[in-house]
């Protein structure tokens, strides 16, 4: 519920994966769901903060300029080399939680959170994060595309 209205019902993993709204993909899950003030590139990339992002998202019939893109922590993956849906980012910080570590890393003064696996090492400095296509939510106007 939103302002005392429902915004989303359904499983746990609907909620989770694909909230309808940035007020649930922030309200759900810990951390928040990550999102990022983007634009349009074309009908299935998006560009922020100087990176572009494929996402399976059809983009054509977007209208405004208020979107955002989502993208849960967990699904961020460290990689060692740029590719296709790669940002290069410095680590800012490591906490260890007990089950996995929670990463925050700065992308052009943005913060972004990834959860990666307790025994994964962890570069010191410089980091190459992997956004995959098929997590990546995009808003429109605080709405799910």
């Amino acid at each position: 519920m939103d302002n005392g209205s429902i915004v989303q019902a359904g499983t746990p993993s609907e909620l989770f994966d694909r909230p309808k709204t940035t007020f649930v993909g922030y309200f759900i899950g810990a951390p928040a769901m990550n999102l990022f003030a983007c634009s349009a590139v074309n009908n299935t990339t998006i560009s922020f903060g100087g990176a572009e992002i494929v996402t399976d998202t059809n983009l054509e019939a977007v209208a405004s300029k208020n979107l955002k893109l989502g993208i849960r922590s967990e699904y961020i993956k460290l990689v060692t080399a740029a590719s296709e849906n790669t940002v290069s980012a410095k680590v800012q910080r490591v906490e260890d939680l007990g089950s996995h570590k929670l990463v925050t890393a700065d992308f052009e003064g943005q913060s972004i959170k990834i959860k990666v696996k307790r025994e994964q090492e962890v570069p010191a400095e410089n980091v190459f994060l992997k956004i995959p296509a098929q997590h990546c939510c995009v808003y429109e106007n605080e709405h799910l595309i």
